[in-house]
């Protein structure tokens, strides 16, 4: 066992190194980062029951889309990936995509 905790749980050195290779992944490409920061937004609104779960189930969906266009780089810039995924960008394709 590590000496870490999560959540009051103590993590086996197995997760530990889990958790910690995710987060340098994501400290090391901004893709993920904005993506992953998104996504713990997603899941608060939905958990504070400001969005409904079909509407954060479309919206995790084309910000997953986003990342996967974002990190192939074909064209697409990160500050163009950074626009796409603020909330009220991504939240507009949601709405338009659902109607």
């Amino acid at each position: 066992m590590s000496p870490y905790y999560y959540n009051g749980k103590r993590l086996s050195c197995r997760q530990c190194g889990a958790v910690s290779g995710r987060r340098e992944l994501a400290e090391d490409n901004p893709v993920i980062d904005i993506y992953n920061r998104r996504c713990a937004c997603i899941r608060a609104e939905l958990s504070q029951k400001k969005i409904s779960k079909e509407f954060a189930e479309q919206a995790k969906q084309i910000a997953s889309r986003l990342k996967l266009e974002a990190l192939k780089q074909d064209g697409y810039t990160l500050a163009e990936f950074k626009r796409d995924m603020e909330k009220n960008v991504l939240y507009a394709q949601v709405k338009e995509r659902m109607q």
